[in-house]
């Protein structure tokens, strides 16, 4: 089971991510396009992961969601709060936006679907997404029956 704990300490330590102000500018950026419906972005190399067969999904506890595209100062407060799972080996950064809502969140990659399903249920996710078809995956809920 892949659930994480915010850390307590998050204050922002330029040794450990001297790039801060770059991706927080990028992510901003990327927020802002209107072309974009949605983003995926590796903090460390500040560009968007390579396509392949696999599965984003979100983590529980590190999503943020908006009313309006978040601004630079918005996004540097949620890097902040964020940092110390940011710069684990294999999280990247999410963004996209549904209807009047933005959403930013870290995400893992799962090279399976069965396996990222549950991951995504055990954080208590609502869909996935592979960036190979671009197809966002819901996940099953059980209906009830009624007799």
């Amino acid at each position: 089971m892949i659930l994480l704990q915010k850390p307590e300490n998050t204050a922002i330590n330029k040794h450990l991510f001297p790039q801060l102000d770059r991706l927080a500018y990028h992510v901003a950026s990327a927020s802002t396009s209107l072309e974009l419906s949605g983003f995926t972005l590796d903090p460390t190399t500040l560009r968007e992961p390579a396509v392949e067969d696999i599965y984003y999904v979100s983590l529980k506890g590190f999503e943020d969601t908006f009313n309006h595209r978040p601004k630079f100062n918005e996004v540097l407060q949620w890097l902040n709060r964020h940092l110390a799972t940011l710069y684990r080996p294999g999280h990247y950064i999410g963004g996209w936006h549904d209807n009047n809502t933005f959403y930013l969140d870290i995400s893992i990659a799962i090279k399976g679907r069965e396996e990222a399903l549950q991951i995504a249920a055990e954080n208590e996710q609502k869909a996935i997404f592979n960036p190979h078809t671009d197809e966002t995956i819901y996940l099953q809920t059980e209906i009830p029956f009624v007799a």
